[in-house]
């Protein structure tokens, strides 16, 4: 076991790409392009604790995470670690990494290094864990074992499972929704003025993030609501990430153009035989043409017909999510603080303020939304 620096994580690419690929945890946001993005636009103000794991053949673990304050309750905050991608809504499914078979001792070698040797640190706050990660089972069992005191929360993510062909994805969808989509394709395809197409040069990447800006921001600013590219490091992420993904073949960003101007933007990767949407943008004035929904269907059809496996909307499921045929599945969000009388009191009162906001909160249907 040893503790890396910042400098040592640009060393580790190749290393760490190799574990990636024989980890049960391979998701592209666990990848050096991703972590490293994410680090270099959001890092500051916040302290590295990055571990690597090794038996007499090499790396078999990685734990890439950083101190910060957990607000455990409204008006305590305590010293936390969290994974590195936690804490801008742009991460999902983050875990550590550990060859398969090994996440057991991966757990027990990371908890014993962390309550021996790294300081500063009261919390483990490890959010958007997939659900089917094999390191929650060790790592609930160790931290029973040792007395920590924990919490789990289920978080349902929006998914959908493509069949081989565009016909069969339609008849997945109710009869109201395959007429939409079929609807809204045929009339933008029918425009002249209008064109599908995704980001494929260097040189086009800032101008199409710089239009992707301006419309997610003009649309939630509309609702009186401030859209996330206003935030000059949300901003640096994406310059940062998007050259990264395009020069792996990793980058899928597609926009809808009309009349020489961009209308729709899909923000998308693909990793693993999977598309992921991480953001979107759309002209309010092209809301009630469907100009977001023409995109999506153009994005689902792009991924049938070249035989990916998922669409994947990421965290939060809604209505609109799944009328295009997703599926929920969870990810996890666990805190666990060792024994102590603080973390003590603190869980007591934050279970106790959780059940109660339960109980207090109405059942309301999930918005309806076009592009989310």
């Amino acid at each position: 076991m040893s503790a890396l620096a910042e400098p040592d994580l640009d060393a580790l690419t190749a290393e760490w790409e190799s574990l990636l690929a024989r980890s049960a945890s391979d998701t592209i946001f666990l990848s050096p392009e991703w972590v490293r993005s994410w680090w270099s636009a959001y890092h500051a103000g916040r302290d590295l604790v990055a571990l690597r794991i090794d038996d007499d053949r090499g790396l078999v673990g990685l734990a890439l995470m950083y101190r910060k304050d957990e607000e455990i309750l409204q008006g305590l905050r305590q010293p936390a670690l969290a994974f590195v991608g936690d804490g801008s809504a742009d991460s999902d499914y983050m875990d550590w990494i550990s060859a398969r078979g090994r996440e057991g001792d991966v757990v027990r070698a990371v908890l014993d290094h962390l309550t021996a040797r790294t300081p500063k640190w009261d919390l483990l706050v490890l959010r958007e864990i997939p659900d089917s990660s094999p390191h929650l089972g060790p790592l609930e069992a160790l931290l029973g074992e040792r007395g920590w005191t924990l919490q789990t929360e289920q978080v349902p993510c929006a998914r959908v499972s493509l069949p081989r062909t565009w016909d069969d994805y339609l008849r997945m969808l109710k009869p109201r929704m395959r007429t939409k989509v079929r609807s809204v394709l045929r009339d933008f395809e029918g425009k002249p003025e209008a064109r599908f197409d995704r980001c494929t040069d260097l040189a086009d990447i800032e101008p199409r993030l710089a239009s992707l800006y301006e419309l997610h921001n003009r649309r939630w600013d509309m609702e009186g609501k401030r859209g996330i590219f206003h935030a000059e490091d949300k901003r640096t992420f994406y310059s940062l990430l998007s050259p990264r993904l395009l020069a792996r073949d990793r980058l899928r960003f597609y926009s809808l153009g009309v009349g020489g101007r961009y209308v729709a933007h899909q923000y998308c990767f693909e990793y693993g035989n999977r598309m992921f949407l991480l953001q979107e943008g759309l002209d309010p004035e092209w809301f009630e043409h469907g100009a977001g929904n023409a995109l999506r269907a153009h994005v689902f059809r792009d991924c049938v017909e070249r035989g990916l496996d998922v669409y994947d909307f990421l965290a939060g499921v809604t209505q609109h999510k799944s009328s295009w045929g997703a599926e929920v599945v969870h990810s996890v969000r666990l805190i666990a603080g060792p024994p102590s009388i603080r973390n003590r009191i603190a869980f007591t009162a934050r279970h106790a303020r959780e059940a109660a906001k339960r109980l207090l909160r109405p059942e309301r249907p999930a918005p309806s939304e076009e592009s989310a």
